[in-house]
């Protein structure tokens, strides 16, 4: 059911932002991919229907809280899905932004990163305008 809404996978790693989004199309995802939050705000600009926001916490520039941030803000309906192999990174982090989702912590299986893509699109966030609202908030 939720297949139909893209995910905008956010890493700065190029090999495990590629080999992801790799996986997750296979599995029938729409994947945008964005090196960092720039790059990320940019392509939900450019495709405000991204069901899901898939992000790296540890980044160059704006960590993953602080562009959750900014995108939850715009567009409501999005989903997040937070990713770290730094957990004690992370939880400092938090300082940072809010916690908008929940976490898979790196290294994940292709198992893991599927399954917790389905559960985050399934799961109703709080603040939840509904799937067919696109309209951004300024």
């Amino acid at each position: 059911m939720f297949k139909k809404f893209p995910i905008l996978f956010v890493d700065d790693d190029a090999n495990i932002r590629g080999l992801g989004a790799e996986i997750l199309r296979e599995d029938g995802y729409t994947v945008l991919e964005a090196a960092d939050a720039s790059d990320a705000i940019r392509m939900l600009e450019d495709h405000p229907t991204v069901g899901l926001l898939f992000t790296d916490i540890s980044m160059p520039g704006l960590c993953g809280y602080v562009l959750a941030d900014m995108a939850v803000t715009r567009w409501p309906h999005l989903r997040v899905l937070y990713t770290t192999a730094l957990l004690k990174t992370a939880v400092i982090d938090t300082q940072r932004g809010s916690f908008h989702g929940e976490m898979l912590v790196k290294p994940y299986s292709a198992a893991r990163l599927t399954a917790a893509i389905a559960g985050s699109l399934a799961r109703a966030r709080p603040s939840d305008t509904g799937w067919g609202d696109t309209q951004r908030r300024k």
